[in-house]
């Protein structure tokens, strides 16, 4: 049976499912804001900004902003409210978090202003991290460590209820 639709946090478009550097990501058909499944984010930000070129290039022509939504978001795979928060702090690049699945979501605004930051991070011509660049890297290789531990609990809790009890 194929999932269900995923709807855009934002303008409550349609999500299409797109494949950009191995990974399923899905794309607003509306407005352009992305879908990043548990552990997909920190994977296409540690990428840099070929990666999030990459994420661009799939996204369909003539996009329209989307309305600010009110009520707050709803994750498009579990329906949970979403959490508002600065990338790597203090960073212009807001992300929308969901705390049960894990996922993050990414407005076009947002996932050019990451662009722009890999892309300034990456023209550097050699120049050391900052102490406030070192403490994100770090954050985001702790976010990939729990992604990959939810995700392999997740497994492991669904295998055991799968396990057959015999009964004597």
């Amino acid at each position: 049976m194929p999932d269900a639709a995923r709807l855009c946090p934002d303008c409550h478009a349609p999500m299409s499912p797109h494949d950009v550097r191995n990974l399923r990501l899905d794309i607003c058909v509306a407005c352009g804001g992305v879908w990043f499944d548990a552990g997909e984010f920190g994977r296409i930000s540690r990428l840099g900004s070929r990666a999030v070129d990459a994420v661009v290039a799939e996204e369909p022509p003539n996009l329209k902003s989307a309305p600010a939504s009110v009520g707050g978001q709803q994750c498009p795979v579990c329906v949970a409210p979403l959490n508002r928060y600065h990338f790597a702090g203090t960073s212009p690049v807001m992300l929308a978090g969901c705390s049960l699945c894990a996922g993050i979501y990414l407005s076009r605004d947002d996932l050019m202003k990451l662009d722009g930051r890999d892309q300034q991070l990456e023209n550097r011509d050699g120049a050391h991290l900052t102490e406030g660049e070192v403490e994100s890297v770090a954050m985001l290789d702790g976010e990939i460590m729990y992604d990959q531990y939810r995700t392999h609990l997740a497994q492991y809790n669904w295998d055991q209820l799968m396990t057959p009890v015999m009964f004597s």
